[in-house]
């Protein structure tokens, strides 16, 4: 199917604040510096939805889908670094992603698939991209853990630039403050 020009490539992510996103950047720079591709400050997020090519007349169901989000913000603990067996991309993974996050994913599921989008398939791994054309041997490795409290998701639209993918924000919906 043709989607021509009104169509945008978009996905639901979780995006670092800018502490977060500096620790993730000395991170890079640690580990990675001169051994890969680094993903840029602005590009930093942790996917939980990816929808691929959407008309723009449905992105006003993807914004009714994110107003219904009820769910709390929460501490993610990001403590691995991984690089992809079959490709060269590197990530900041957890192996241990907790509940309020797998919760969020699978409302996105759900409710996606209740509105005739299409779904991965696939297992959710947690992971935001560090880095891409890398050539380090190490499959996995134990870094000091990066605290994120996530506190906002977006809706993101993905378009192609001279140096790789740009994202920019569609609209953006607050986690509401836990009681405790």
């Amino acid at each position: 199917m043709c989607m021509g020009i009104s169509a945008k490539r978009v996905f639901f992510a979780l995006i670092p604040d800018s502490i977060t996103r500096t620790r993730i950047c000395k991170l890079i720079t640690t580990h990675l510096d001169n051994v890969a591709r680094p993903t840029p400050y602005e590009n930093l997020h942790l996917t939980l939805a990816f929808l691929g090519n959407v008309n723009n007349d449905r992105i006003a169901c993807l914004n009714q889908i994110g107003d219904q989000i009820r769910e709390v913000g929460f501490q993610l603990i990001l403590d691995k670094l991984t690089r992809s067996s079959q490709s060269s991309m590197v990530w900041l993974t957890t192996e241990q992603p907790p509940g309020d996050l797998l919760r969020l994913v699978e409302f996105f599921r759900r409710n996606l698939q209740a509105n005739d989008f299409r779904t991965e398939t696939r297992p959710f791994k947690p992971h935001v991209t560090l880095a891409r054309k890398s050539n380090l041997s190490v499959i996995t490795t134990e870094i000091n853990a990066i605290h994120w409290l996530v506190d906002s998701i977006c809706l993101m639209e993905s378009n192609k630039g001279p140096n790789g993918p740009c994202y920019r924000v569609i609209r953006s919906w607050s986690l509401s403050v836990s009681e405790s």
